[in-house]
């Protein structure tokens, strides 16, 4: 089953054998996908967690992920593109009112985010090959 909140994403990740704690977080949205993102710490490596209020808001978002892991808001002139520079591999995660991040190479961290919340939107994305911060 899907996980539906945070929490859950971090009970499943337990019960799966991870290690999981959460990381502090500043109380002010991020910008990035919209909100302040509930940040967890697996196996040391970051994962974050936007919980939206609801699917449609959470499809605004997600729909807004490209292949290339640029984020693209609006149509035609109006829109509005965001192309981070990923130090790492970007791997996004859709499911339910959730987006699940995961900027990293790590094959067993890569299957374990997608059993959890089905495959990656970022279809070809591209990091800078730089080393991850662990947690």
């Amino acid at each position: 089953r899907r996980p539906a909140t945070a929490e859950q994403v971090a009970s499943q990740l337990t019960a799966a054998g991870h290690s999981v704690t959460t990381e502090p977080t500043t109380g002010t949205p991020s910008g990035f996908l919209g909100a302040e993102p509930t940040v967890l710490c697996v196996d040391h490596r970051l994962v974050e967690v936007y919980e939206d209020a609801s699917v449609a808001e959470r499809l605004i978002q997600s729909n807004a992920i490209q292949p290339d892991g640029s984020l693209r808001y609006g149509a035609g002139s109006n829109g509005r593109s965001v192309i981070p520079e990923w130090i790492a591999t970007p791997h996004f995660y859709a499911t339910g009112r959730l987006i699940v991040t995961y900027v990293g190479d790590d094959d067993t961290m890569v299957r374990t985010l997608t059993a959890l919340a089905g495959p990656s939107i970022a279809t070809n994305p591209r990091g800078t090959g730089a080393t991850v911060p662990r947690c």
